[in-house]
Protein backbone atom coordinates (compact mmCIF):
# COMPACT_ATOMS: atom_id res chain seq x y z
CA UNK A 1 0.00 0.00 0.00
CA UNK A 2 1.37 3.02 -0.95
CA UNK A 3 1.33 6.05 1.83
CA UNK A 4 1.35 9.78 0.63
CA UNK A 5 3.11 11.92 2.45
CA UNK A 6 2.49 15.52 2.58
CA UNK A 7 5.37 18.01 3.11
CA UNK A 8 5.33 18.63 6.77
CA UNK A 9 6.42 22.34 7.36
CA UNK A 10 3.68 23.90 4.75
CA UNK A 11 1.05 21.37 6.29
CA UNK A 12 1.69 22.74 9.39
CA UNK A 13 1.11 25.86 8.31
CA UNK A 14 -2.02 25.29 6.97
CA UNK A 15 -3.27 23.64 10.25
CA UNK A 16 -2.06 26.03 12.47
CA UNK A 17 -3.07 28.90 9.85
CA UNK A 18 -3.58 32.72 11.40
CA UNK A 19 -7.38 33.48 11.53
CA UNK A 20 -6.90 34.85 7.69
CA UNK A 21 -7.56 31.42 6.50
CA UNK A 22 -9.83 30.37 8.63
CA UNK A 23 -11.56 33.10 10.59
CA UNK A 24 -13.10 36.55 10.34
CA UNK A 25 -10.43 38.81 11.44
CA UNK A 26 -13.29 41.50 11.91
CA UNK A 27 -14.71 39.20 14.98
CA UNK A 28 -12.13 37.91 16.21
CA UNK A 29 -9.16 40.87 16.43
CA UNK A 30 -6.26 39.61 17.91
CA UNK A 31 -7.32 35.89 18.71
CA UNK A 32 -5.01 33.03 17.11
CA UNK A 33 -5.25 29.19 16.75
CA UNK A 34 -3.61 29.40 20.38
CA UNK A 35 -6.47 30.73 21.85
CA UNK A 36 -9.65 29.87 19.48
CA UNK A 37 -10.40 26.71 21.50
CA UNK A 38 -10.11 28.76 24.97
CA UNK A 39 -13.97 29.95 23.52
CA UNK A 40 -17.38 28.56 22.88
CA UNK A 41 -17.06 31.65 20.17
CA UNK A 42 -13.81 30.66 18.84
CA UNK A 43 -14.65 26.77 18.41
CA UNK A 44 -17.70 27.89 16.69
CA UNK A 45 -15.59 30.33 14.30
CA UNK A 46 -13.38 27.47 13.26
CA UNK A 47 -16.27 25.52 12.45
CA UNK A 48 -17.31 28.66 10.06
CA UNK A 49 -14.62 28.56 8.67
CA UNK A 50 -14.66 25.46 6.85
CA UNK A 51 -17.80 26.56 5.30
CA UNK A 52 -15.95 29.41 4.07
CA UNK A 53 -13.29 26.68 2.65
CA UNK A 54 -15.81 24.72 1.29
CA UNK A 55 -17.10 27.85 -0.60
CA UNK A 56 -13.18 28.55 -2.25
CA UNK A 57 -13.33 28.57 -5.94
CA UNK A 58 -11.49 25.67 -5.71
CA UNK A 59 -14.33 23.62 -4.28
CA UNK A 60 -17.83 24.85 -4.20
CA UNK A 61 -17.54 28.41 -5.17
CA UNK A 62 -16.58 27.23 -8.96
CA UNK A 63 -15.36 23.96 -9.81
CA UNK A 64 -17.15 21.29 -8.26
CA UNK A 65 -20.62 23.51 -8.76
CA UNK A 66 -20.88 26.24 -11.44
CA UNK A 67 -17.79 25.83 -13.65
CA UNK A 68 -15.44 22.89 -14.31
CA UNK A 69 -17.85 20.26 -12.80
CA UNK A 70 -20.30 21.42 -15.29
CA UNK A 71 -18.62 21.57 -18.32
CA UNK A 72 -17.38 18.09 -17.80
CA UNK A 73 -21.01 17.18 -18.37
CA UNK A 74 -21.28 19.33 -21.44
CA UNK A 75 -23.57 21.57 -20.13
CA UNK A 76 -21.98 24.80 -21.68
CA UNK A 77 -21.45 26.19 -25.69
CA UNK A 78 -17.88 26.65 -26.34
CA UNK A 79 -17.17 27.75 -30.15
CA UNK A 80 -14.27 25.27 -31.38
CA UNK A 81 -13.81 28.10 -34.66
CA UNK A 82 -12.89 30.69 -31.89
CA UNK A 83 -11.13 29.23 -29.25
CA UNK A 84 -8.15 30.76 -28.77
CA UNK A 85 -5.13 30.49 -25.54
CA UNK A 86 -6.52 34.38 -24.19
CA UNK A 87 -10.03 33.33 -23.48
CA UNK A 88 -9.40 31.08 -20.54
CA UNK A 89 -12.76 29.85 -19.70
CA UNK A 90 -13.84 29.25 -23.02
CA UNK A 91 -10.52 26.77 -23.44
CA UNK A 92 -11.33 25.52 -20.74
CA UNK A 93 -14.97 24.72 -21.07
CA UNK A 94 -14.19 23.29 -24.91
CA UNK A 95 -11.55 20.80 -23.13
CA UNK A 96 -12.98 19.52 -20.24
CA UNK A 97 -16.19 19.01 -22.37
CA UNK A 98 -14.41 16.87 -24.77
CA UNK A 99 -12.57 15.19 -21.62
CA UNK A 100 -9.15 15.82 -21.89
CA UNK A 101 -8.12 16.10 -18.69
CA UNK A 102 -4.62 15.77 -18.88
CA UNK A 103 -4.21 18.78 -20.36
CA UNK A 104 -1.89 20.76 -18.34
CA UNK A 105 -4.49 23.97 -17.64
CA UNK A 106 -7.25 21.19 -17.05
CA UNK A 107 -4.60 18.99 -14.88
CA UNK A 108 -4.04 22.42 -12.53
CA UNK A 109 -8.06 21.98 -11.81
CA UNK A 110 -7.49 18.51 -10.63
CA UNK A 111 -5.04 19.38 -8.74
CA UNK A 112 -6.60 22.40 -6.72
CA UNK A 113 -10.04 20.26 -6.15
CA UNK A 114 -7.52 17.25 -4.57
CA UNK A 115 -5.30 20.19 -2.80
CA UNK A 116 -8.41 22.11 -1.45
CA UNK A 117 -10.50 18.77 -0.70
CA UNK A 118 -7.68 17.24 1.75
CA UNK A 119 -6.33 19.91 3.49
CA UNK A 120 -9.89 20.95 4.52
CA UNK A 121 -10.09 17.26 5.91
CA UNK A 122 -6.57 17.68 7.89
CA UNK A 123 -8.10 21.07 9.28
CA UNK A 124 -10.85 18.80 10.35
CA UNK A 125 -8.96 16.39 11.94
CA UNK A 126 -7.33 18.85 13.94
CA UNK A 127 -10.43 20.57 14.97
CA UNK A 128 -11.44 16.70 16.72
CA UNK A 129 -8.03 16.68 18.52
CA UNK A 130 -8.27 20.17 19.80
CA UNK A 131 -12.02 19.78 20.73
CA UNK A 132 -10.92 16.50 22.56
CA UNK A 133 -7.78 18.39 24.57
CA UNK A 134 -9.54 21.37 25.37
CA UNK A 135 -10.61 22.08 28.83
CA UNK A 136 -13.42 24.05 28.03
CA UNK A 137 -17.07 22.84 29.32
CA UNK A 138 -19.56 22.88 26.75
CA UNK A 139 -23.61 22.16 26.65
CA UNK A 140 -23.94 18.64 25.07
CA UNK A 141 -26.26 19.74 22.82
CA UNK A 142 -23.71 22.09 21.00
CA UNK A 143 -21.11 20.03 21.56
CA UNK A 144 -22.76 17.33 19.27
CA UNK A 145 -24.08 20.09 16.65
CA UNK A 146 -20.42 21.30 16.36
CA UNK A 147 -18.87 17.45 16.02
CA UNK A 148 -21.53 16.62 14.04
CA UNK A 149 -21.28 19.15 11.47
CA UNK A 150 -17.68 18.64 11.23
CA UNK A 151 -18.29 15.11 10.72
CA UNK A 152 -20.79 15.89 7.96
CA UNK A 153 -18.75 18.20 6.32
CA UNK A 154 -15.62 15.79 6.15
CA UNK A 155 -17.67 12.56 4.87
CA UNK A 156 -19.61 15.24 2.30
CA UNK A 157 -16.19 16.47 0.88
CA UNK A 158 -14.21 13.04 0.88
CA UNK A 159 -17.43 11.34 -1.12
CA UNK A 160 -17.32 14.17 -3.96
CA UNK A 161 -13.35 13.52 -3.85
CA UNK A 162 -13.97 9.97 -4.75
CA UNK A 163 -16.96 11.13 -7.77
CA UNK A 164 -14.21 12.83 -8.71
CA UNK A 165 -11.21 10.35 -9.04
CA UNK A 166 -12.47 7.45 -8.05
CA UNK A 167 -14.55 4.31 -10.20
CA UNK A 168 -17.43 3.06 -10.24
CA UNK A 169 -18.41 0.99 -6.56
CA UNK A 170 -19.07 -2.38 -8.43
CA UNK A 171 -17.27 -5.93 -7.61
CA UNK A 172 -14.30 -5.45 -9.96
CA UNK A 173 -13.50 -1.96 -8.44
CA UNK A 174 -13.63 -2.56 -4.40
CA UNK A 175 -10.15 -3.51 -3.84
CA UNK A 176 -8.31 -1.95 -6.00
CA UNK A 177 -6.48 0.99 -3.56
CA UNK A 178 -6.93 4.69 -5.39
CA UNK A 179 -8.03 6.80 -2.63
CA UNK A 180 -7.22 7.87 1.09
CA UNK A 181 -9.81 8.26 3.59
CA UNK A 182 -8.39 10.77 6.15
CA UNK A 183 -10.36 9.56 9.43
CA UNK A 184 -8.01 9.66 12.04
CA UNK A 185 -9.15 9.55 15.35
CA UNK A 186 -8.39 11.28 18.15
CA UNK A 187 -9.50 9.76 21.04
CA UNK A 188 -6.50 7.67 20.65
CA UNK A 189 -3.89 10.31 21.82
CA UNK A 190 -0.72 8.17 21.40
CA UNK A 191 1.65 9.19 19.56
CA UNK A 192 1.38 7.20 16.79
CA UNK A 193 -1.89 8.17 15.76
CA UNK A 194 -0.95 11.68 16.01
CA UNK A 195 2.08 11.02 14.15
CA UNK A 196 -0.53 10.17 11.54
CA UNK A 197 -1.90 13.59 11.04
CA UNK A 198 1.05 14.37 8.18
CA UNK A 199 0.18 11.26 6.07
CA UNK A 200 -2.05 9.60 4.29
CA UNK A 201 -2.31 6.55 2.79
CA UNK A 202 -4.86 4.81 0.05
CA UNK A 203 -7.57 2.88 0.68
CA UNK A 204 -9.39 0.14 -0.93
CA UNK A 205 -12.87 1.25 -2.63
CA UNK A 206 -14.30 -1.00 -0.20
CA UNK A 207 -12.30 0.43 3.04
CA UNK A 208 -13.05 4.21 2.24
CA UNK A 209 -16.66 3.64 1.44
CA UNK A 210 -16.75 1.87 5.10
CA UNK A 211 -14.91 4.73 6.59
CA UNK A 212 -17.51 7.26 4.97
CA UNK A 213 -20.42 5.67 6.26
CA UNK A 214 -19.15 5.99 9.41
CA UNK A 215 -18.59 9.35 9.56
CA UNK A 216 -21.94 9.87 8.14
CA UNK A 217 -23.51 7.63 11.01
CA UNK A 218 -21.55 9.27 13.65
CA UNK A 219 -22.63 13.07 12.25
CA UNK A 220 -26.11 11.21 11.72
CA UNK A 221 -26.15 10.14 15.30
CA UNK A 222 -25.18 13.04 16.88
CA UNK A 223 -27.36 15.70 15.08
CA UNK A 224 -30.16 12.85 15.84
CA UNK A 225 -29.98 13.77 19.35
CA UNK A 226 -29.36 17.78 19.13
CA UNK A 227 -30.14 19.16 16.13
CA UNK A 228 -32.97 22.52 16.80
CA UNK A 229 -34.13 21.65 12.98
CA UNK A 230 -36.19 18.78 14.86
CA UNK A 231 -37.80 20.61 17.56
CA UNK A 232 -37.81 24.10 16.71
CA UNK A 233 -39.35 25.41 13.12
CA UNK A 234 -37.79 28.59 13.51
CA UNK A 235 -34.15 27.08 12.92
CA UNK A 236 -34.70 26.71 8.90
CA UNK A 237 -34.36 30.15 8.33
CA UNK A 238 -35.06 32.49 5.46
CA UNK A 239 -32.98 35.46 5.86
CA UNK A 240 -29.88 34.83 7.28
CA UNK A 241 -29.78 35.39 10.99
CA UNK A 242 -25.96 36.37 12.17
CA UNK A 243 -26.42 36.59 16.01
CA UNK A 244 -27.19 33.04 16.71
CA UNK A 245 -24.58 30.44 15.70
CA UNK A 246 -27.55 27.46 16.20
CA UNK A 247 -30.07 29.06 13.63
CA UNK A 248 -29.97 28.85 9.83
CA UNK A 249 -30.21 25.03 9.89
CA UNK A 250 -30.74 25.26 6.04
CA UNK A 251 -27.51 26.75 5.16
CA UNK A 252 -25.69 24.11 7.69
CA UNK A 253 -24.78 20.37 7.50
CA UNK A 254 -28.43 19.62 9.37
CA UNK A 255 -29.60 16.30 10.60
CA UNK A 256 -31.61 16.11 6.85
CA UNK A 257 -28.81 16.62 5.15
CA UNK A 258 -27.02 14.42 6.78
CA UNK A 259 -29.49 11.67 5.82
CA UNK A 260 -29.97 13.31 2.53
CA UNK A 261 -26.02 12.81 1.96
CA UNK A 262 -26.25 9.08 3.36
CA UNK A 263 -28.92 8.26 0.64
CA UNK A 264 -26.76 9.83 -2.38
CA UNK A 265 -23.66 7.60 -0.94
CA UNK A 266 -25.99 4.09 -0.81
CA UNK A 267 -27.50 4.97 -3.65
CA UNK A 268 -23.73 5.42 -5.38
CA UNK A 269 -22.94 1.82 -3.70
CA UNK A 270 -25.78 0.59 -5.33
CA UNK A 271 -27.47 0.16 -1.62
CA UNK A 272 -31.31 1.11 -3.17
CA UNK A 273 -33.18 0.08 -0.41
CA UNK A 274 -31.24 1.69 2.31
CA UNK A 275 -31.15 4.85 0.66
CA UNK A 276 -34.41 4.84 -0.52
CA UNK A 277 -35.40 4.63 3.63
CA UNK A 278 -32.99 7.94 4.08
CA UNK A 279 -34.38 10.08 1.06
CA UNK A 280 -38.05 9.03 2.54
CA UNK A 281 -36.87 10.29 5.42
CA UNK A 282 -36.09 13.68 4.33
CA UNK A 283 -39.47 13.82 2.21
CA UNK A 284 -41.55 13.28 5.53
CA UNK A 285 -39.69 16.73 6.49
CA UNK A 286 -41.59 18.67 3.79
CA UNK A 287 -44.88 20.66 4.23
CA UNK A 288 -46.22 23.28 6.24
CA UNK A 289 -45.01 23.47 9.57
CA UNK A 290 -42.13 21.36 8.80
CA UNK A 291 -38.28 22.46 7.65
CA UNK A 292 -39.17 22.18 3.90
CA UNK A 293 -41.42 22.80 1.48
CA UNK A 294 -41.57 21.91 -2.05
CA UNK A 295 -41.42 25.12 -4.37
CA UNK A 296 -44.82 25.67 -6.05
CA UNK A 297 -44.22 28.96 -8.30
CA UNK A 298 -41.77 31.48 -8.79
CA UNK A 299 -42.63 33.27 -5.61
CA UNK A 300 -40.16 36.64 -5.04
CA UNK A 301 -38.63 35.69 -8.24
CA UNK A 302 -37.00 33.02 -6.22
CA UNK A 303 -34.85 31.18 -8.72
CA UNK A 304 -33.01 29.10 -6.32
CA UNK A 305 -36.56 27.90 -4.84
CA UNK A 306 -34.62 28.14 -2.29
CA UNK A 307 -37.16 26.44 0.84
CA UNK A 308 -36.31 22.89 -1.26
CA UNK A 309 -32.42 23.19 -0.22
CA UNK A 310 -31.92 20.67 2.04
CA UNK A 311 -27.71 21.91 2.83
CA UNK A 312 -26.50 25.23 0.97
CA UNK A 313 -23.53 27.48 1.99
CA UNK A 314 -23.89 31.30 2.22
CA UNK A 315 -21.63 31.99 -0.27
CA UNK A 316 -20.77 36.28 -0.19
CA UNK A 317 -18.81 36.03 -3.44
CA UNK A 318 -22.08 34.99 -5.72
CA UNK A 319 -23.02 37.85 -7.31
CA UNK A 320 -19.33 39.20 -8.12
CA UNK A 321 -18.51 36.41 -9.74
CA UNK A 322 -22.05 35.30 -11.47
CA UNK A 323 -22.03 38.65 -13.11
CA UNK A 324 -17.98 38.31 -14.37
CA UNK A 325 -19.05 34.19 -15.29
CA UNK A 326 -22.40 34.70 -16.64
CA UNK A 327 -23.22 38.19 -17.79
CA UNK A 328 -20.15 39.53 -19.39
CA UNK A 329 -19.87 40.93 -22.80
CA UNK A 330 -17.36 37.69 -24.28
CA UNK A 331 -19.80 35.35 -25.38
CA UNK A 332 -17.03 33.11 -27.05
CA UNK A 333 -15.69 32.62 -22.99
CA UNK A 334 -18.74 32.62 -21.13
CA UNK A 335 -20.64 29.64 -19.07
CA UNK A 336 -23.66 29.58 -21.53
CA UNK A 337 -26.48 26.88 -22.13
CA UNK A 338 -27.69 26.63 -26.00
CA UNK A 339 -31.16 28.02 -26.79
CA UNK A 340 -31.52 24.66 -28.40
CA UNK A 341 -30.56 22.89 -25.31
CA UNK A 342 -32.94 24.53 -23.06
CA UNK A 343 -35.38 24.23 -25.93
CA UNK A 344 -34.74 20.27 -25.58
CA UNK A 345 -35.29 19.73 -22.42
CA UNK A 346 -37.47 22.64 -20.51
CA UNK A 347 -41.23 22.87 -22.14
CA UNK A 348 -42.32 26.03 -23.28
CA UNK A 349 -45.54 27.24 -22.90
CA UNK A 350 -47.78 25.86 -24.91
CA UNK A 351 -49.27 27.76 -27.92
CA UNK A 352 -51.86 29.94 -27.42
CA UNK A 353 -51.29 29.92 -23.24
CA UNK A 354 -49.79 33.19 -21.80
CA UNK A 355 -51.03 32.77 -17.99
CA UNK A 356 -47.93 31.85 -16.74
CA UNK A 357 -49.56 30.65 -13.00
CA UNK A 358 -51.64 28.07 -15.25
CA UNK A 359 -50.06 27.66 -18.31
CA UNK A 360 -46.72 27.55 -17.95
CA UNK A 361 -44.90 24.77 -20.05
CA UNK A 362 -42.06 24.43 -17.05
CA UNK A 363 -41.25 27.40 -14.74
CA UNK A 364 -37.67 25.94 -14.83
CA UNK A 365 -36.94 27.79 -17.76
CA UNK A 366 -38.18 30.70 -16.53
CA UNK A 367 -35.12 30.51 -14.43
CA UNK A 368 -33.14 31.38 -17.43
CA UNK A 369 -32.15 34.28 -19.46
CA UNK A 370 -30.87 35.40 -22.16
CA UNK A 371 -27.41 36.77 -22.26
CA UNK A 372 -28.17 40.64 -23.01
CA UNK A 373 -30.21 39.41 -25.66
CA UNK A 374 -26.43 39.12 -27.60
CA UNK A 375 -25.73 36.43 -30.24
CA UNK A 376 -23.27 33.96 -30.20
CA UNK A 377 -19.89 36.19 -31.25
CA UNK A 378 -21.82 38.26 -33.93
CA UNK A 379 -24.78 35.81 -35.10
CA UNK A 380 -22.77 33.12 -36.19
CA UNK A 381 -24.02 29.88 -36.15
CA UNK A 382 -21.53 28.22 -34.18
CA UNK A 383 -23.46 24.83 -34.22
CA UNK A 384 -22.78 24.13 -38.26
CA UNK A 385 -25.37 25.58 -41.25
CA UNK A 386 -28.90 24.65 -40.71
CA UNK A 387 -28.82 23.87 -36.83
CA UNK A 388 -31.04 27.30 -36.06
CA UNK A 389 -28.98 27.94 -32.57
CA UNK A 390 -27.49 31.23 -32.36
CA UNK A 391 -28.21 32.91 -28.87
CA UNK A 392 -27.32 31.30 -25.41
CA UNK A 393 -28.32 31.64 -21.88
CA UNK A 394 -27.48 32.25 -18.44
CA UNK A 395 -29.28 31.58 -14.93
CA UNK A 396 -30.96 34.50 -13.29
CA UNK A 397 -30.33 33.45 -10.20
CA UNK A 398 -26.26 34.55 -10.60
CA UNK A 399 -28.10 38.09 -10.82
CA UNK A 400 -28.01 40.38 -7.64
CA UNK A 401 -31.29 40.67 -6.37
CA UNK A 402 -32.77 43.91 -5.63
CA UNK A 403 -32.53 44.25 -1.62
CA UNK A 404 -30.03 40.61 -1.51
CA UNK A 405 -28.95 41.00 1.73
CA UNK A 406 -32.27 40.48 2.96
CA UNK A 407 -33.96 38.06 0.30
CA UNK A 408 -33.88 34.41 1.47
CA UNK A 409 -32.47 33.52 -2.02
CA UNK A 410 -29.62 35.98 -1.75
CA UNK A 411 -25.71 34.92 -1.52
CA UNK A 412 -27.30 30.65 -1.53
CA UNK A 413 -25.59 27.73 -3.56
CA UNK A 414 -27.36 24.72 -3.21
CA UNK A 415 -25.41 21.75 -2.96
CA UNK A 416 -28.71 19.15 -1.79
CA UNK A 417 -31.89 19.22 -2.56
CA UNK A 418 -35.60 18.05 -2.27
CA UNK A 419 -35.76 16.90 -5.42
CA UNK A 420 -32.57 14.68 -5.54
CA UNK A 421 -34.43 12.80 -2.98
CA UNK A 422 -37.52 12.41 -4.77
CA UNK A 423 -35.71 11.45 -7.82
CA UNK A 424 -33.94 8.97 -5.77
CA UNK A 425 -36.94 7.28 -4.60
CA UNK A 426 -38.14 7.30 -8.30
CA UNK A 427 -35.38 5.63 -9.63
CA UNK A 428 -35.67 2.92 -7.52
CA UNK A 429 -39.33 2.22 -9.04
CA UNK A 430 -37.82 2.07 -12.58
CA UNK A 431 -35.15 -0.19 -11.30
CA UNK A 432 -37.14 -2.24 -9.56
CA UNK A 433 -39.42 -2.52 -12.66
CA UNK A 434 -42.59 -0.59 -10.88
CA UNK A 435 -42.95 1.76 -13.89
CA UNK A 436 -46.58 3.01 -13.17
CA UNK A 437 -45.66 3.96 -9.86
CA UNK A 438 -42.67 5.63 -11.16
CA UNK A 439 -44.59 7.25 -13.95
CA UNK A 440 -47.06 8.43 -11.35
CA UNK A 441 -43.96 10.31 -9.46
CA UNK A 442 -42.59 11.93 -12.68
CA UNK A 443 -46.29 13.38 -13.50
CA UNK A 444 -46.31 14.55 -9.89
CA UNK A 445 -43.21 16.16 -9.78
CA UNK A 446 -44.06 18.04 -12.71
CA UNK A 447 -47.39 19.37 -11.64
CA UNK A 448 -45.57 20.74 -9.32
CA UNK A 449 -43.31 22.35 -11.45
CA UNK A 450 -45.88 23.96 -13.35
CA UNK A 451 -45.87 21.73 -16.87
CA UNK A 452 -48.45 21.64 -18.59
CA UNK A 453 -50.79 18.43 -18.46
CA UNK A 454 -50.15 18.00 -22.39
CA UNK A 455 -46.60 17.38 -21.79
CA UNK A 456 -47.56 15.02 -18.64
CA UNK A 457 -46.73 10.93 -19.13
CA UNK A 458 -50.53 9.58 -20.47
CA UNK A 459 -51.57 12.70 -22.35
CA UNK A 460 -52.61 12.29 -25.89
CA UNK A 461 -49.29 14.14 -26.77
CA UNK A 462 -47.32 12.16 -24.54
CA UNK A 463 -48.36 8.47 -24.39
CA UNK A 464 -46.58 5.84 -22.14
CA UNK A 465 -46.84 2.11 -22.59
CA UNK A 466 -45.42 0.52 -19.74
CA UNK A 467 -45.24 -2.91 -20.92
CA UNK A 468 -43.04 -1.50 -23.46
CA UNK A 469 -39.53 -3.38 -23.77
CA UNK A 470 -37.51 -0.33 -23.72
CA UNK A 471 -39.78 1.39 -21.32
CA UNK A 472 -37.07 1.03 -18.69
CA UNK A 473 -34.77 3.05 -21.03
CA UNK A 474 -36.76 5.98 -21.04
CA UNK A 475 -37.58 5.97 -17.77
CA UNK A 476 -34.11 6.62 -17.29
CA UNK A 477 -33.88 8.99 -19.74
CA UNK A 478 -36.50 11.32 -17.98
CA UNK A 479 -34.49 11.23 -15.02
CA UNK A 480 -31.77 12.59 -16.37
CA UNK A 481 -33.63 14.99 -18.19
CA UNK A 482 -34.67 16.16 -14.63
CA UNK A 483 -31.47 15.96 -13.57
CA UNK A 484 -30.47 18.67 -16.32
CA UNK A 485 -33.59 20.53 -15.12
CA UNK A 486 -32.71 20.51 -11.46
CA UNK A 487 -29.13 20.59 -11.17
CA UNK A 488 -27.67 23.52 -12.96
CA UNK A 489 -24.73 25.24 -11.68
CA UNK A 490 -24.71 22.58 -8.97
CA UNK A 491 -22.77 19.20 -10.85
CA UNK A 492 -25.25 16.72 -9.65
CA UNK A 493 -25.30 16.53 -14.02
CA UNK A 494 -21.84 14.67 -14.67
CA UNK A 495 -22.18 12.83 -11.32
CA UNK A 496 -25.57 10.92 -12.41
CA UNK A 497 -23.73 10.20 -16.07
CA UNK A 498 -20.62 8.91 -14.26
CA UNK A 499 -22.86 6.25 -11.74
CA UNK A 500 -25.13 5.61 -14.67
CA UNK A 501 -22.35 4.83 -17.07
CA UNK A 502 -24.17 6.87 -19.60
CA UNK A 503 -22.88 6.09 -23.89
CA UNK A 504 -24.06 9.62 -24.30
CA UNK A 505 -24.28 13.62 -22.82
CA UNK A 506 -26.68 15.87 -22.92
CA UNK A 507 -24.98 18.51 -24.40
CA UNK A 508 -24.90 22.57 -25.91
CA UNK A 509 -22.41 21.81 -28.41
CA UNK A 510 -24.57 19.48 -31.20
CA UNK A 511 -27.26 20.40 -32.76
CA UNK A 512 -29.50 17.33 -31.37
CA UNK A 513 -28.05 17.95 -27.74
CA UNK A 514 -26.76 14.93 -27.47
CA UNK A 515 -22.93 13.50 -27.49
CA UNK A 516 -21.99 9.86 -27.83
CA UNK A 517 -19.34 8.85 -26.24
CA UNK A 518 -16.54 7.09 -27.52
CA UNK A 519 -14.46 6.29 -24.72
CA UNK A 520 -16.54 6.20 -20.68
CA UNK A 521 -13.43 5.49 -18.88
CA UNK A 522 -11.66 8.90 -20.60
CA UNK A 523 -14.84 10.76 -20.10
CA UNK A 524 -15.67 9.73 -16.26
CA UNK A 525 -12.45 9.08 -14.29
CA UNK A 526 -9.62 11.70 -13.90
CA UNK A 527 -6.14 10.44 -12.93
CA UNK A 528 -4.81 11.16 -9.33
CA UNK A 529 -2.89 14.80 -9.41
CA UNK A 530 0.68 13.92 -9.58
CA UNK A 531 0.79 16.99 -7.01
CA UNK A 532 -0.47 14.22 -4.24
CA UNK A 533 2.94 14.68 -2.61
CA UNK A 534 3.32 17.88 -2.84
CA UNK A 535 0.78 20.29 -0.88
Amino acid sequence: MKAIKYNLILLLGMLFASCNDWLDIAQLGNETEKTQFTTLEGTERVLNGFYREMMSSNLYGAYLSQTAIEAMANRFVYNDRGINTSENAATMIEELSNHRYTEANIESIFSAIWKSGYTLSFRINNYFKSIAEMNLPIDTDKKNILLGEAYAIRAYIHFDLFRIFGKTYEPKNLQEERLPYNDLDFTDKSEEIVNKLYSLREETTENFFKKLLKDIRTAESLLEKSDPILTNPDAVTADLVIDDFYMNRNRRMNYYAVLALKARVLQYMGNTEEAVVAAEEVLKAVGEGKPFQWHTALREADYTFFSEVIFGIHYLNMYTDGNSRYYGSKVLSGYFVSQQMLNNYMFAKPSGHDNPDVALGDFRRECWTENNGTDVGTGTNIFGEGSGVTKVFVQKRFKEPANSTTQSKAYQQPLIRLAEMFYIVAESKVEAGLYDDAVAMFNEHMERRMVNEIYRFGHSNNPIDTSDPEIKNALMDFIRKEYYCEFAGEGQLFFFNKRRQQNTFCDSNTANSMLQIQDKEKAYIIDIPTIETNI
